[in-house]
């Protein structure tokens, strides 16, 4: 996939301000209301999810706490279609969440795989209400 290959994340729900550039996007989760956006890997390089050269993934992910390093397990993601491409990803607190005042807390560590070597990843900044 070489490296100018990117993920390209379009759609996002439940935006938040202090993003950063760390991160692919940024959301904002609270219990009963999950963020849910659109992640697509287009090969022929376009920005966009909807025209170009769409080889289907398979997809992988992880919420990770920016303070601690360690997977969080009162958010979980998921993607559908898995596998698929582009693929809704979707961010949901299982529990109530402390809310983090639009700070990013948490990252969503994703990985999009054509073959179990040829994977791309990148990270969405994840505050909480």
């Amino acid at each position: 996939m070489g490296h100018s290959a990117h993920l390209t994340v379009v759609g996002a729900h439940q935006f938040t301000a202090s993003c950063g550039t760390a991160y692919l996007t940024c959301v904002t989760v609270k219990k009963g209301s999950p963020a849910s956006l659109e992640i697509c890997y287009n090969a022929s390089g376009g920005s966009g999810c909807t025209s170009g050269s769409f080889p289907s993934l398979t997809w992988s992910e992880a919420i990770v706490s920016v303070k601690t390093g360690k997977v969080y397990k009162k958010i979980v993601g998921s993607f559908y279609p898995n596998p698929g491409n582009p693929s809704e990803d979707t961010i949901t607190a299982k529990k109530k969440v402390k809310n983090s005042h639009g700070k990013v807390t948490y990252f969503q560590e994703i990985q999009g795989c054509l073959y179990t070597s040829d994977c791309l990843s990148g990270e969405i900044g994840i505050a909480t209400q």
